[in-house]
């Protein structure tokens, strides 16, 4: 992995974890049905937003 790509990895965790993290704590702390509805719809989208993208493997990917 080069310096790049480790950078950009590294921030991607912080500040998916941060936002995760605002999320969780208001969806706790705060039960009103509109705060509720955005902030489990930025958990939702933080956590999609961590998942891999499908990508068509050809033989050139898997040397």
């Amino acid at each position: 992995m080069n310096t790049k790509n480790a950078i950009n990895f590294g921030t991607k965790i912080i500040f998916s974890g941060m936002l995760i993290g605002l999320c969780a704590f208001h969806l706790v702390s705060d039960r009103t049905q509109k705060n509720e509805e955005v902030y489990l719809c930025g958990l939702v989208a933080t956590l999609a937003y961590l998942l891999p993208s499908p990508q068509i493997s050809t033989d050139e990917n898997l040397m």
